[in-house]
């Protein structure tokens, strides 16, 4: 048994901590006694970026826009520098995460508004 308390992702309003979870062993993996549970964890979201390369055939010629700077979109980020991609600009709300993505390789970073007010304007 983990003695950590396990995370799963469920709507915010369910507001619940999981000790245990039930789930079929032929979707679970044993990782090597080499990787540690951070490096583990990191597998899920670096391989949603490195999927997301692929399908847009990121390359040497490709200007990559990432669309959120959270974790999936800085792993995707640096997926699409180690898949040649020049000038990769990154895209959030959020000043720190724009901060880091600029600290991890984003060529630019572009902060966007969720106020609808400021975006009016440009609709009409």
């Amino acid at each position: 048994m983990i003695p950590q308390i396990l995370s799963i992702d469920v709507p915010k309003y369910l507001k619940m901590s999981l000790w245990q979870v039930v789930h079929p062993a032929d979707l679970c993996f044993k990782l090597p006694d080499n990787v540690s549970l951070e490096e583990g964890a990191m597998c899920e979201p670096l391989s949603v970026g490195l999927h997301g390369c692929r399908r847009a055939s990121i390359g040497p010629e490709t200007t990559a826009l990432i669309m959120g700077a959270g974790p999936i979109g800085l792993v995707t980020m640096l997926a699409a520098r180690a898949f040649g991609a020049p000038r990769i600009v990154i895209v959030d709300v959020d000043d720190y995460r724009l901060s880091v993505a600029k600290q991890l390789g984003a060529d630019d970073i572009v902060k966007v508004s969720t106020n609808m007010q400021v975006c009016q304007p440009l609709l009409d």
